[in-house]
């Protein structure tokens, strides 16, 4: 299905965009970066700019422009930025939503950890059930917006939208209700709704809560759209919302993105339950009765997404470790303890693994089944979002700005 490939890997003027949570198709890969292996504010920086407000969501890269979610630390103020890609120089300030009484959002959370996803010149931007919005990348113009999707996130909304075709993907799973929604992406109108319907084994809608981003996957002609959630992961045909397949592993999925091992997905649970298990896929894109390949607690990162190379699995925990994992097995390559918490996914650019952490600290690590550390550098403030790619740039947005790293920079 060529439609599927459509939208994530852009080519706008030699420039591979970075243009959703984790870059294209959420594999957080740039194969033909050329980054700087060492870094500071002074030494390989092109630019920084300061970012009032607190936001966790990451940065994208669309049309020579870096967007970034914002928001006020009381969230009454809703916001897209961007910045011109060379120079960091602020282009867009919109307020997309005003709200009079925000729901509470955990200090830990932010009103505005959801990562942007654009397509053609268009930007979506979501806040969970704060609203979503189409905004003209051009202009800054708001071509639609709702704020009438419910949902309860008790500690604040994270799952970020994922656009496929003409349809927008949001995911709702809140301490009260939990659903999946598709939108469509021209006008904003609701194209189907679908109810969990899970078995929580509980009452407690704390228990049911998560953060996950879907993943869009093609098998036997059929496009999926995987989401994570709490206790379940489920599969729903990307065009009428009807539940494909699930897989019951427990626990909580706090960000991690599913990612595609052949006719596989590797799946994680994050808080609880498997932590990281591979499954495979069926016929018709069902999960035949043996699905389940391998699962373990090792490398299951808590906030972070994972990065798939060949047989290789890397992720960063919350616990401060640099993960391999083989991802045929399950089994441990090497763990390697770094110091702080990491909620950044790690990003695979060559041969080459960059990581930040929350304290400011980042690592540039060489790929493979042996743990080298080639450089890093210190940033401010330490990173609660990924770092997004920009062909010869590293965009890294940390609590108090925007860094662009860049040889000789």
């Amino acid at each position: 299905m060529q439609a599927l490939s459509a939208g994530l890997v852009l080519l706008v003027l030699g420039q591979v965009e970075w243009n959703q949570y984790h870059g294209p198709n959420g594999e957080g890969k740039a194969p033909a970066a050329n980054l700087p292996e060492k870094w500071s504010e002074t030494e390989n920086h092109a630019w920084g700019a300061k970012i009032p407000g607190k936001a966790w969501a990451s940065p994208i890269v669309h049309q020579g422009k870096v967007w970034l979610s914002n928001a006020t630390e009381d969230g009454k103020r809703l916001s897209l930025l961007a910045l011109d890609l060379a120079t960091g120089k602020q282009v867009h300030d919109i307020t997309v939503f005003e709200v009079a009484k925000p729901a509470f959002c955990f200090p830990y959370n932010s009103y505005a950890s959801s990562t942007p996803t654009a397509r053609d010149g268009t930007v979506f931007v979501h806040y969970g059930s704060a609203g979503t919005a189409s905004i003209d990348a051009a202009t800054g113009k708001i071509n639609w917006k709702r704020n009438d999707l419910p949902c309860d996130h008790h500690r604040g909304a994270g799952s970020s939208p994922l656009l496929w075709q003409d349809k927008l993907y949001l995911i709702f799973d809140g301490f009260d209700r939990q659903y999946v929604a598709c939108l469509h992406a021209k006008n904003g109108e609701t194209v189907w709704k679908t109810d969990r319907g899970f078995d929580y084994g509980t009452d407690n809608g704390d228990s049911k809560k998560a953060y996950a981003t879907a993943r869009l996957v093609e098998l036997d002609g059929k496009a999926q759209v995987v989401c994570p959630s709490a206790s379940h992961t489920a599969a729903y045909d990307a065009l009428t919302g009807q539940e494909i397949w699930r897989v019951k592993h427990g626990g909580m999925n706090a960000a991690s993105i599913p990612q595609r091992l052949g006719s596989s997905l590797l799946l994680a649970s994050s808080d609880g339950g498997w932590g990281l298990g591979a499954v495979r896929l069926g016929g018709n894109g069902k999960l035949p009765e043996d699905a389940v390949l391998w699962k373990t607690a090792k490398g299951a990162p808590q906030y972070s997404s994972l990065v798939v190379d060949g047989d290789l699995v890397y992720s960063a925990t919350e616990k401060g470790f640099a993960c391999c994992l083989e991802a045929s097995t399950g089994n441990e390559v090497y763990q390697e303890r770094l110091g702080n918490k990491f909620h950044a996914s790690p990003v695979l650019c060559g041969d080459k693994l960059y990581l930040f952490d929350d304290k400011g600290k980042g690592y540039c690590i060489r790929a493979g089944r042996k743990y080298q550390l080639l450089g890093g550098g210190t940033l401010d403030d330490g990173c609660m979002a990924s770092p997004a790619v920009a062909v010869d740039m590293l965009i890294v947005r940390t609590r108090k700005g925007v860094h662009a790293l860049k040889k000789g920079g």
